[in-house]
């Protein structure tokens, strides 16, 4: 009977800790991405005078929202995880992301909806704080693979998400014999998607707890609430036992501030890591614009129903969960992280140019007929699978650019950067899509096709600047980075500690 026999250097063991961080990141993903497919139909629901034409300007800043949110707070969840540690962050990001949820199913309006991704974001540090035990936790000669679980697990939230939210929305429409309009989902007729999404991600929230913490000295989170622990009985009390901080502790604190900030302003007077930054954070702008725009332009040109966007988008999943554990280790292996995510960015900067054209035979009416769906699965794959292989070459890049210490940091700051370029993205893809659609004008490219061109270039811009990082980012770095020297001086300095082989192949 054959056996199956681990890489070497990896444990199964490292395997276990591998696919819980996954099944975390997964619970995650799922309450980011069932909303994809169901986005115009959700505004139109909650807002039903809006004109038609209108409706992508409201769904893209339904679609930025969380980005808005996460923008706000990935530095401090980086700042925070590199302190107490990683597992706080993860268990307290997907709690909330499941209890805001659930409120999205309630939201009286698309202002309240908004709030709710908002608050979302501004609560979830789980991708960026999974990236670094990612890393951290990986054998050497691994991370690779390590890192892609993480894209295995938003692969596969892409699949399950997008048709829960495709399948399970508006039950007394699609389902009248079983859920009636009179019925509690006849009146929130989002609210079962939201429910099972929500309920998945507490689930999947408990394998955190069975992590462990890939920080050395982290700082019980119980600390920030020390101050309670005594349980005071008058304010006075409290007042005096607050006063017995001394001033060596304060001191303490100034100087941890001081050096977060040195930090910050460190890793930005590095080359390669404002490079790194740079390239995530334009296609992270790029993909969320043609994700927004995507799901419009299939609803409104294609005609397409929630049901048919869940498959398209789904069958994108079933591609990149494929990709990620089979291909894209030899991928990134044969053409180096660096060309790898040039090359995913600029193949899906072709294919989201060709997608809009599929409309020259769109119906008059939904739904859209079956070959136009398996035609725009199969792009919509395609696109969706290199354009994650070049954001898991990212992630280790950004990991690459820093040392452990940095990691937590270096990954708040590109989600920080990341997030606000993926807030922009939407508002930007549905505006012109809008626009597009209302103008008087409609030559080409002043029409529907506008968002795919613009995203299109932007995907390009994308490319080349990952084709133009330092070579020195093939390796991690060993040190921190310290104010006055980049990323290639580093690791020059760390390479010339090495022997001469892996010097020539690695520097």
């Amino acid at each position: 009977m054959p056996t199956f026999s681990l890489p070497a250097g990896l444990t199964r063991q490292d395997v276990l800790r591998m696919i819980l961080l996954s099944t975390v990141s997964l619970g995650n993903a799922l309450c980011i991405t069932f909303m994809f497919p169901i986005l115009y139909f959700y505004v139109r629901h909650l807002a039903p005078a809006t004109p038609e034409e209108d409706i992508g300007y409201i769904a893209g800043w339904l679609a930025a929202a969380f980005m808005i949110g996460r923008a706000v707070g990935a530095v401090p969840w980086g700042w925070f995880s590199d302190i107490y540690g990683r597992k706080p962050v993860l268990i307290f990001g997907v709690v909330m992301m499941a209890v805001t949820t659930f409120g999205i199913g309630v939201a009286p309006s698309v202002g309240a909806a908004i709030g709710l991704r908002v608050l979302a974001g501004l609560c979830n540090g789980v991708t960026s704080v999974a990236k670094a035990m990612a890393g951290e936790m990986a054998p050497k000669g691994h991370q690779v693979l390590s890192m892609s679980t993480i894209g295995a697990s938003w692969g596969t939230g892409i699949i399950v998400g997008p048709a829960l939210g495709g399948v399970l929305a508006q039950p007394a429409e699609q389902y009248p014999s079983t859920f009636s309009q009179d019925s509690l989902l006849g009146q929130f007729p989002f609210l079962l998607p939201c429910l099972v999404c929500g309920g998945l991600s507490l689930l999947a929230a408990l394998s955190a707890f069975a992590l462990p913490e890939t920080l050395p000295g982290a700082k019980p989170v119980s600390n920030i609430f020390a101050c309670f622990g005594s349980q005071p009985t008058s304010f006075k009390q409290f007042e005096d036992e607050e006063m017995e901080v001394t001033g060596e502790e304060e001191d303490k604190n100034n100087e941890s501030k001081s050096e977060q900030t040195k930090g910050i302003r460190a890793l930005f007077q590095s080359p390669a890591c404002r490079g790194v930054l740079l390239m995530y954070s334009v296609w992270g702008f790029a993909d969320m614009s043609h994700l927004e725009t995507t799901s419009l332009w299939g609803a409104q040109s294609m005609h397409m129903t929630p049901a048919q966007l869940g498959v398209v988008t789904s069958a994108a999943g079933f591609s990149i969960l494929a990709a990620q554990v089979t291909i894209l280790p030899k991928f990134s292996k044969v053409f180096g992280l660096r060309r790898a995510a040039a090359i995913g960015t600029g193949i899906s900067a072709i294919i989201i140019f060709a997608l809009p054209w599929l409309d020259r035979s769109a119906p008059a009416s939904p739904p859209a007929p079956n070959w136009a769906v398996i035609v725009m699965a199969v792009l919509f794959s395609i696109r969706q699978t290199l354009g994650l292989a070049a954001f898991t070459c990212m992630f280790v890049l950004i990991n690459n650019s820093v040392s452990v210490t940095q990691r937590g940091m270096m990954n708040g700051l590109a989600m920080a950067t990341g997030s606000a370029t993926k807030a922009a993205g939407p508002v930007f893809g549905g505006s012109l899509f809008s626009f597009g659609l209302s103008n008087g004008i409609q030559k080409y490219p002043i029409t529907p096709h506008l968002p795919f061109v613009a995203t299109c270039l932007i995907a390009a811009l994308s490319s080349v600047i990952a084709y133009r990082l330092p070579k020195g980012l093939e390796c991690a770095l060993d040190a921190p980075i310290t104010e006055g020297k980049d990323r290639v001086t580093e690791i020059k300095e760390d390479v010339a500690d090495s022997d001469s082989t892996q010097s020539n192949g690695q520097a």
